[in-house]
């Protein structure tokens, strides 16, 4: 139980940092554009 609750947050705070980045990421070529 405790275990699989890790896995889900693990997975959730991967996806907020891959949000972060890909947002970074966009902000960048628009602003070179």
């Amino acid at each position: 139980m405790l275990q699989a609750s890790a896995d889900v947050d693990t997975s959730e705070a991967l996806t907020e940092r891959q949000k972060a980045v890909l947002d970074a990421a966009l902000r960048l070529l628009v602003e070179e554009g």
